[in-house]
């Protein structure tokens, strides 16, 4: 594919969209939860003069397909995830995920995987944390999935997204407009509400041994976090071996969105600081 173009491709019947910049060593890009492959618009920008980056959009969200019949779990994401980088041929990668996206990579290196050689989280799900208000809304039967298709969908995403920022700031319209755009349908509707429920049926328990992972890992965090506190990263810090670990201060839970160009910097400087190839993972 022409670099620089938005594709899809099949894995295990499920169709993912993804959007692939730049060339050299493939960095792949997963967003959080009631988001898109947009969210790392900027920060892809940026690194992609260095790197071929590939954002995807998870099963549910974005332009991937909505299955009604699907489990909307952190272990089929992550499945999906690891069937992406064999679908796309793609070794000596570096998973970067954000929130929910951070946990789906997490999942999919809870067993060793050669295709990835370095992980980067940014204010990652991890750990045992009550779910925000809204999502607590969404799990409940009958009023969640009301609330969803009455309230207009511009306001869900627009608060969703401006409740994340550390400071007071409207969220960028081409993500509000590819969030509605997602729940205007009833299987985007589905899908994000089927994953909350996923998530509230079973607390977010630790999702591999950290004390053993031995992946270079870059976790990066904003310390205005309302959604997942920065001491749940600076506990991870501390679980995992020679972690570097970036906190910026005037970020909430959406660093790639509200400082791109500092988080893109961060990013890079981790990878000039590694050799290319298999490094480690989980044991």
């Amino acid at each position: 594919m022409p670099k620089g173009q938005s594709a899809r491709v099949i894995i295990d019947g499920v169709g993912l969209a993804y959007d692939e910049h730049g060339q050299g060593r493939p960095l792949v890009l997963v967003h959080g939860l009631a988001s898109c492959s947009a969210s790392w618009r900027e920060t892809a920008s940026i690194l992609s003069r260095d790197f071929r980056c590939i954002a995807v959009d998870l099963m549910g969200f974005g332009r991937s397909d909505k299955p009604v019949c699907e489990s909307y779990t952190l272990e089929r994401q992550a499945e999906l995830l690891q069937l992406f980088l064999v679908e796309l041929a793609l070794e000596d990668a570096v998973l970067i995920g954000h929130s929910y996206g951070g946990g789906v990579c997490l999942s999919a290196l809870r067993d060793p995987c050669p295709r990835v050689s370095a992980l980067v989280l940014v204010d990652s799900i991890c750990y045992p944390q009550s779910a925000p208000p809204t999502f607590r809304l969404l799990g409940f039967p009958v009023l969640g999935p009301l609330a969803l298709y009455l309230v207009p969908k511009s306001w869900v995403t627009g608060t969703v997204f401006g409740n994340a920022y550390g400071k007071r700031a409207a969220p960028a319209q081409e993500l509000v407009a590819a969030n509605v755009l997602a729940l205007a349908s009833a299987s985007g509707r589905h899908a994000l509400i089927q994953t909350v429920r996923e998530l509230m049926a079973r607390p977010i328990e630790p999702l591999a041994d950290y004390s053993r992972f031995s992946l270079p890992t870059l976790i990066v965090w904003g310390r205005r976090d309302r959604l997942v506190p920065i001491a749940l990263g600076q506990r991870l810090a501390c679980e995992i071996s020679g972690v570097q670990f970036v906190a910026f201060d005037k970020c909430g839970h959406l660093p790639q969105e509200e400082s791109p160009r500092e988080t893109a910097e961060v990013i890079a400087r981790f990878m000039g600081t590694m050799p290319s190839g298999p490094t480690g993972s989980y044991g």
